[in-house]
């Protein structure tokens, strides 16, 4: 038994090695931006940190319509393989999106958005091997429905994100036969188009205008192909999350 949980840790251990650490990122997403809108003039600001420094921010000039926009930043460092060394790197990830859409109260508390967005990103790699770097570019495009409830004190929120991935401008600065992931920037740059689903859980707590944020997000490459180990594994965010709102309110005499 003993023999067993042994092996199954390192088993594990090595899992999580591989998933976060042995092979170059190309796409990490951005920090859902979930406003969770339910009236007219409703303003919603978001910084935070964790696997990605974030910033969103959103706004609702109607009465079911809202505006919203997000950047993000993320470097990840690791190792990866050639025929006869191994070499480490560094992943440098910025993206943006911004767009609108419609939004609709659900009762006393709820609130169903969806959202279309546009962006896009930048992706550098610096090998410490070849001692050169790599870029290539992505426009995205991305349908974002989410639902959740919230009162003054706690909120709450899922979002099943979809979307749609246009690498281009691929560059070096140097070619090597024995670089790998050279051969799989040129095949994305190639390629062009990816789909990625992007769900995640979102939570704030505290008082009425400023409160505490989490979130996690797992995404998954629907191609099921070698584009998946190259997507950053997942986006644990903690922040802070500003909101108010500019409707007047009435007072009954």
């Amino acid at each position: 038994m003993i023999k067993f949980r042994i092996n199954a840790a390192m088993l594990l251990l090595s899992a999580v090695c591989f998933i976060s650490s042995c092979t170059p990122y190309y796409y990490a997403p951005v920090t859902q931006n979930m406003p969770l809108h339910r009236e007219k003039n409703e303003f919603n600001a978001t910084v935070s940190t964790g696997d990605m420094f974030a910033f969103s921010a959103s706004y609702s000039p109607g009465n079911h319509v809202a505006l919203l926009g997000s950047f993000g930043s993320l470097k990840a460092a690791g190792e990866s393989d050639v025929s006869f060394a191994s070499y480490s790197y560094t992943s440098s990830i910025r993206n943006y999106e911004f767009g609108g859409g419609y939004f609709k109260a659900l009762g006393e508390n709820g609130s169903f958005e969806i959202y279309g967005l546009g962006g896009g990103g930048k992706v550098k790699i610096d090998d410490e091997y070849f001692y050169y770097d790599e870029r290539i570019g992505y426009y995205k495009f991305a349908l974002q429905p989410s639902i959740g409830v919230k009162n003054e004190w706690l909120e709450v929120g899922f979002c099943p994100k979809f979307t749609y991935l246009y690498f281009t401008n691929y560059h070096s600065d140097y070619f090597s036969q024995f670089n790998a992931e050279q051969t799989i920037l040129e095949q994305l740059n190639n390629d062009g188009g990816r789909f990625v689903f992007e769900p995640a859980v979102m939570a704030r707590i505290g008082f009425e205008h400023v409160k505490l944020f989490g979130l996690v997000c797992i995404p998954y490459s629907m191609e099921n192909d070698y584009f998946q180990e190259h997507i950053y594994p997942w986006n644990i965010a903690i922040g802070i999350t500003a909101s108010f709102s500019t409707k007047k309110k009435t007072s009954n005499q």
